[in-house]
């Protein structure tokens, strides 16, 4: 009898080895971003901040977040630590990082390394680019009525002959040639240069990391590093799912208001955040 259970117990002690500790222990958690990290310039500090939910319902609260950073180009890194702030199981932490370019993020808490959308940081200063001048500006308007002003004084002066109009003339070139100058001389008003825009879909893919939901959801646009990452998949594939719209709002906004017992938390997504995922999801 005990022969016949020894192949059994191997095969149960190989699937055990085979699972993650924390997963084991029931060990895992959900990290959501409060928001998407808005313009990045280097050098300048930025406040991240995220929830922590185990089994991604119970806040956890007495833990010592960390969050990684590396710059893909040179390979620098940067780790700070995040405290309580607000709320059980809310953390902040303030991020500088120091280079142009794109930087690989992630945030480490209750045994969960969460990678988070990549940030592109710029420069810490303003990009101007020239832009096009008013048709009128004052130094124009100015030489306009130095023209007007000669012509007038020309008229005058072969009418009558005085000359008072004589100097009014050359008063008027005079007026009207440092003034065109001072037009054609003008700098340009400086113009910030726009950020690239991105689509509601594109901001949809990245709150659907940023927000947790690749824990418990695979999807085919979104890359899981099984190395790092903790994947329950207790929900499922979304990779070829779509809803009504409307519907799937208020699916984000409030799970529980349309299946009760459902395991999926209410994320207190803004209503920004569910028309953008609700486009990643709905996308073909």
């Amino acid at each position: 009898m005990f022969r016949r259970l020894i192949p059994f117990l191997l095969i149960t002690g190989l699937i055990a080895l085979a699972l993650p500790a924390p997963t084991l222990a029931g060990g895992w958690a959900v990290i959501t971003l409060d928001e998407l990290p808005a313009q990045v310039n280097a050098g300048q500090p930025i406040v991240v901040g995220f929830t922590v939910l185990q089994h991604g319902k119970t806040p956890l609260e007495d833990l010592s977040p960390t969050i990684s950073a590396r710059h893909t180009a040179t390979g620098e890194s940067i780790i700070v630590t995040a405290k309580p702030e607000g709320e059980i199981g809310h953390y902040t932490a303030t991020l500088a990082l120091p280079r142009t370019g794109t930087w690989a993020w992630s945030i480490q808490a209750f045994n969960m390394d969460q990678p988070m959308p990549p940030l592109s940081v710029l420069t810490g200063t303003t990009v101007d680019v020239p832009s096009p001048q008013p048709a009128l500006t004052l130094p124009l308007v100015v030489g306009f009525l130095g023209l007007f002003g000669t012509a007038g004084a020309l008229w005058v002066l072969l009418r009558k002959r005085v000359r008072w109009a004589l100097a009014l003339a050359i008063a008027g070139v005079i007026v009207s040639g440092v003034s065109f100058t001072s037009a054609a001389s003008r700098p340009a008003e400086p113009k910030s240069l726009a950020l690239v825009t991105v689509t509601p879909q594109e901001i949809g893919q990245s709150l659907f990391l940023a927000k947790g939901c690749v824990t418990c959801h695979a999807h085919q646009e979104i890359q899981r590093d099984k190395d790092r990452m903790i994947f329950v998949d207790t929900g499922p594939n979304l990779s070829n799912f779509s809803a009504d719209p409307e519907y799937l709002r208020r699916w984000l906004m409030n799970p529980a208001s349309i299946k009760p017992t459902t395991e999926m938390p209410a994320l207190q997504l803004s209503d920004s955040e569910i028309d953008a995922l609700t486009a990643f999801l709905n996308a073909k």
